[in-house]
This record gives C-alpha cells, sequence and structure tokens, in this order.
C-alpha cells in the first residue's frame, strides 16, 4: 500500500486510518485465497459480510426533490455538486456526462475533496472508464475503482457536504439526462445521508458496511428483502418500472398480486420469456418503451399511490444477490404523484 493511498484514507476518515489500512494489508496478504473465493461467490471476490443489516422496509423520506428525466435535465444536480464547500463522494458504474465531470473537477481545483468510485468494466464499454479515471485523476480528483468482489458497482449516487444526497436510476452520462427515462432524488434527510456516506467510505476501503436506515435499500445486503416486502404491501396497485425483469422470485411475487386482484402494470426495456409468460398469466400488463419511445432505464416502484422507490436495482438476480446498488423509499406526497403521473404518461406511450 503506498504512502499516498493511506493519506487518501486519512483525509476521507482520519479516525479509522489506522484499522482500515490493517485491513488492506490482510487482504492483500491473502490474495492466495481470491481462486477459491471467486469459485465460491462467482464471478467475483466475495463481498465482506455486512456486520450489521436492517432488513425492515421504512415508511420512506418525507421531504426530497424528485427530477424527473430526461425533462429536468443535469442542471439541478450540476447546481448541487457546484455548491459543496467541502467533500464530494460520487460512486457511479458510468461517468461522462459533461457537466457532471466539469463540476468535479472545478469543486476539485476550488478544495474540495472530490472522491470517485468509478466501476472498471461497465457492461459493453471498454476504454472510456480507463480515460475517464485518468482525467479526473489529473485535475485533484481522488478517484479509485469500485471493489471487485461486486459483479458490478452499478450505484448512481452522491453524498456532499455529509448533509446532501443524491441517488439516481440515471447513469452520470449523457443518455441518462437526455434520451432515458430515469429518475434522481435529491435527499437532505440526516439518516439517509449518513447511511449513504457511510457505505460509499466502507466501499472505499473495501470493508463491510452497517446498515440502520429502514428507507435505504442496498444490494447485496437488503434490496432484495425490502423490495419483497414493499411490493407486498400493495393493496391496490402496483406501477413499477424496471430496465429488466428477470428474476424469478421477484416475477412470482409481482405474479401472486395480480392473481389476488391488484393491479400491475410493468414498463421494462427487457423482460424475460419466461417472465412475460408468468406475468401475463397472472394478469399483469407489460409495456417496454415511454413516451414518445423513451428508453427505459428508469427503477422504480410505485405502491397504492401513496409509497415509491426510486433507485438503481434491477428486477435481476444479479442485481440483487451480486451488485452494490443503492435506492431511496419515498413517501414524500408530491413526489410519489409526480413518478405515477410520469408512469401514467409513459403507459399511454
Amino acid at each position: 500500500m503506498t504512502r499516498e493511498h493511506l493519506l487518501v484514507l486519512k483525509s476521507i476518515h482520519p479516525v479509522r486510518v489506522l484499522i482500515f489500512g490493517a485491513l488492506l494489508l490482510v487482504a492483500a496478504c491473502s490474495s492466495n485465497t481470491a481462486t477459491s473465493n471467486r469459485s465460491r461467490c462467482g464471478s467475483a471476490l466475495c463481498p465482506p459480510s455486512s456486520r450489521s443489516v436492517d432488513e425492515r422496509l421504512g415508511v420512506g423520506a418525507p421531504a426530497i426533490q424528485m427530477l424527473v428525466e430526461p425533462g429536468d435535465g443535469v442542471t439541478e444536480v450540476a447546481k448541487a455538486i457546484d455548491g459543496a464547500q467541502h467533500t464530494i463522494l460520487v460512486s457511479a458504474y458510468i461517468l461522462s456526462q459533461h457537466r457532471i465531470v466539469r463540476a468535479l473537477e472545478r469543486a476539485a481545483a476550488q478544495g474540495v475533496g472530490v472522491y470517485v468510485l468509478l466501476e472498471r468494466h461497465p457492461y459493453g464499454i471498454v476504454d472510456q472508464p480507463q480515460t475517464m479515471f485518468a482525467e479526473l485523476a489529473a485535475a485533484g480528483v481522488h478517484i479509485e475503482w469500485a471493489p471487485d468482489y461486486f459483479v458490478y458497482s452499478h450505484a448512481k449516487f452522491m453524498v456532499l457536504d455529509d448533509a446532501v444526497l443524491v441517488v439516481s436510476s440515471a447513469n452520470f452520462s449523457e443518455s441518462g439526462f437526455t434520451s432515458d427515462r430515469d429518475f434522481v432524488v435529491i435527499d437532505d434527510d440526516a439518516l439517509d445521508v449518513r447511511e449513504a456516506d457511510n457505505i460509499f467510505r466502507a466501499d472505499w476501503d473495501r470493508i463491510a458496511p452497517v446498515l440502520n436506515d429502514p428507507d435505504l435499500l442496498v444490494s447485496p445486503s437488503n434490496s432484495r428483502g425490502k423490495l419483497s416486502q414493499l411490493l407486498a404491501r400493495a393493496h391496490h396497485s402496483i406501477d413499477l418500472y424496471s430496465e429488466e425483469v428477470l428474476d424469478p422470485a421477484m416475477v412470482n411475487l409481482l405474479a401472486a398480486k395480480a392473481r389476488a386482484g391488484i393491479r400491475v402494470r410493468v414498463l421494462a426495456a427487457t423482460v424475460s420469456n419466461w417472465a412475460r409468460r408468468v406475468l401475463t398469466r397472472a394478469g399483469a400488463r407489460i409495456g417496454t418503451s415511454g413516451y414518445r419511445r423513451l428508453y427505459i432505464h428508469a427503477k422504480a416502484i410505485v405502491v397504492d399511490d401513496r409509497l415509491a422507490f426510486v433507485g438503481s436495482e434491477n428486477l435481476s438476480t444479479t442485481s440483487l444477490n451480486d451488485n452494490r446498488e443503492l435506492g431511496l423509499l419515498v413517501e414524500d406526497r408530491s413526489a410519489v404523484n409526480r413518478i405515477e403521473a410520469t408512469f401514467d404518461r409513459d403507459w399511454r406511450g
């Protein structure tokens, strides 16, 4: 481990530097176990076991700002970055949106501590992550590859000055704000912010986070259980966006709700043939594109027109079991209504 890396750890969390440094050294000395770990966990090294995982589902964030993409654009996200005075933490699957990138570089030039965890191998993209890594590092941004014990670090979130949390279904890419249906939440709830901050720091230091916030849904730790609880709460309706609908357990849960007489509508870019058969036979309805044929990249659920989820989790086994993902439960009435109104518009096409 380099001295520079220790300095970065010190700047991001000085109280825990010695502990985390020791853990990283132990991990380095344990590299001989990588092969057995890969065979046991699949294509990635096993993530650390969570020290504490709260699987209770909360009541939802009561007051948030909701952005609907592509209509609202990237301005509010760029403004939030520009407003940061001390620290910016970014976990990104794809990072290429030029206004976001420029805002991060400006912040670093102005002395703000900017830390980025970037997925090294996003699906179907070869050279862009390495180019962006080098560009941000040259601009003074502290940047690391996301942990490789996740199949993908697919979360898209920011923590600004330990005071504001940005949770997104949109990638921080051009298409996320110009051509895809997506949602972005800006949240200042102290518990949500603190837990997202802790998740980022744990991933930076390759240790397990402590998860105590019932309103945050975190893969691979508790997203499956919490999404199952959310769907189980439905008494009248489920409206669901997901880029992928593939996971058997979640499909069966949706089908059971449809058979019970609950209106289930799904908008998804990709639905497996098996999932389509199960859902349609149960009475659920499926659409594959949004208003004016927008690409459905969103991951959002509205239950009974009163409680919503927005985040990075797809209804796929990899997303729920193997990726780093982050989502937020939302109770804010205006935000829930806006997601529902957007869904209705997309449903009509």
